[in-house]
């Protein structure tokens, strides 16, 4: 696994996670993050990733996976940066 951060200077930073694991189906990649979906055997309540997700979108920011060649798959979750001056999210 590695972990990895991007400022963006202006409205956003993002952060990622990489694993090198089996991967995610490219047909299932949008439909991880809904409240109760499961895939295959390993798939437990459906509720944690659309909990992360909920949560992020309540700040202002998003989260999505992309494919990690040749193998796993990365995490990207984006989020508001804050006004120093203010301690506000910028918009």
């Amino acid at each position: 696994m590695k972990l990895g951060i991007r400022n963006w200077k202006l409205k956003f930073s993002s952060c990622w996670i990489k694993d090198f694991g089996i991967g995610i189906p490219n047909e299932i990649k949008e439909k991880i993050f809904e409240k109760g979906y499961i895939y295959g055997k390993t798939g437990h309540t459906g509720i944690g990733l659309y909990i992360v997700k909920q949560t992020i979108e309540g700040y202002g920011g998003e989260i999505y996976v992309e494919g990690n060649k040749p193998t796993g798959v990365i995490f990207v979750i984006r989020l508001r940066n804050a006004d120093v001056k203010t301690n506000k999210l910028k918009k």
